[in-house]
């Protein structure tokens, strides 16, 4: 349930996946070794920090629910502990060891890209994933943390979805680069894509599908008898990664490329007023920050799928792509806030019908999460 909101341990569920990882990294023992390092940490160290910070949240929802009557005691710090531990992992036991070629922490290899990369950015992530961390101990050490009726379930949900995808920055400019650089037939920098791609990949199967699987034909499994990357292959890579930069958290801006690379084009963000689909061209600014819920109705569509009931559930409660900057900072718009807006009062007659009918002002609300919790008419099922 934890891994699979996000979806990077979603393709170790299928037994060919399996197959094909284990002959992978049994070939680059043979062919590549000073590789593998690096294939450790995107296959076992990445998935395993998403997986503590995503154990972290759902220790909190489990006290906030009442189903740990004392919520986190003072004696365990559940919640908090898992973040110590996925810290632990990012940063390593000694940075100046991540500083060298053969860097052995995330966060090491988040400043190593500053190589192909504007140096910048590596040292940004690194500030970044510290502030969230320090805004986590400190939401998690507070006298009421995750007690029935507190906020803290809400505002964690926010941080753990916002680190991951600061997280994610490095993974994604390693991936590009090492794509690019596989173009002139550079058969190691092919496998290093192959490396990031496991990184990358899976978390996409939680925003689109078809991008993953696209990537995954494009990137993981390509033909092996050719000694590159054609043109074609990289530029629908690359342009099906900056699709999903939204639904990862991320913008243009965050990947950053470097002008000394000559075959990356421009990225760039939807401007504010640009079409949406149909060309429909709205007049208002603010009118994409609204429209990004349809991210959201995504996701929580494959997580339901999947059977991540819980996950989708937060999703739905708390909201995450579509963002508006309200008096108190961030604000969400979220699914469930539009299911329980009041003014839909004001859709009289038409509303009243609905109420009516079912016999409730939130209709639409309430059979939602009766079947996300398996209640009511759903509770057999």
């Amino acid at each position: 349930e934890d891994s699979r909101r996000n979806g990077v341990l979603s393709l170790a569920d299928d037994v060919a996946t399996k197959e094909f990882t284990q002959d992978f990294m049994e070939r680059l023992w043979l062919e590549s070794p000073l590789n593998v390092p690096m294939a450790v940490l995107m296959l076992s160290v990445w998935p395993h920090i998403v997986y503590l910070l995503d154990l972290s949240l759902n220790e909190c929802r489990r006290a906030a629910a009442g189903e740990n009557d004392d919520g986190l005691t003072n004696d365990t710090y559940l919640s908090l502990r898992e973040v110590e531990r996925a810290m632990a992992l990012w940063f390593g036991s000694n940075d100046s060891v991540a500083g060298g070629p053969k860097f052995t922490s995330l966060s090491g290899m988040a400043n190593l890209l500053g190589g192909s990369f504007i140096m910048s950015t590596g040292m940004r992530v690194n500030l970044t994933v510290k502030s969230l961390y320090e805004e986590m101990v400190q939401l998690l050490s507070h006298a009421e943390r995750c007690y029935p009726g507190s906020s803290t379930t809400e505002e964690l949900f926010h941080l753990v979805n916002e680190m991951i995808s600061t997280m994610t920055i490095p993974l994604v400019q390693g991936l590009i680069n090492s794509l690019l650089r596989a173009t002139t037939g550079d058969i190691e920098m092919r496998e290093m894509a192959r490396i990031y791609a496991f990184a990358v990949v899976p978390r996409l199967t939680a925003c689109r599908p078809s991008v993953a699987h696209n990537l995954l034909q494009d990137v993981l499994r390509p033909n092996d008898n050719s000694t590159k990357h054609g043109d074609d292959a990289l530029n629908n890579a690359i342009y099906f990664l900056e699709s999903v930069y939204p639904c990862l958290g991320i913008k243009c801006e965050n990947i950053n490329p470097s002008p000394i690379i000559p075959a990356m084009s421009a990225c760039t963000n939807p401007r504010d007023n640009s079409p949406f689909g149909g060309n429909y061209s709205p007049s208002s600014t603010t009118a994409r920050t609204h429209a990004m819920i349809d991210l959201d109705v995504r996701q929580f569509s494959i997580l339901v799928g999947g059977g991540a009931f819980e996950a989708a559930k937060m999703l739905y409660t708390f909201g995450n792509s579509a963002r508006v900057n309200g008096e108190r900072g961030t604000e969400y718009i979220s699914l469930a806030s539009l299911a329980t807006d009041p003014a839909r009062s004001r859709g009289d007659p038409f509303y009243g019908y609905f109420v009516t009918d079912a016999r409730s002002t939130f209709y639409a609300h309430n059979v939602i999460m009766e079947a996300l919790e398996g209640a009511g008419q759903y509770e057999e099922m």
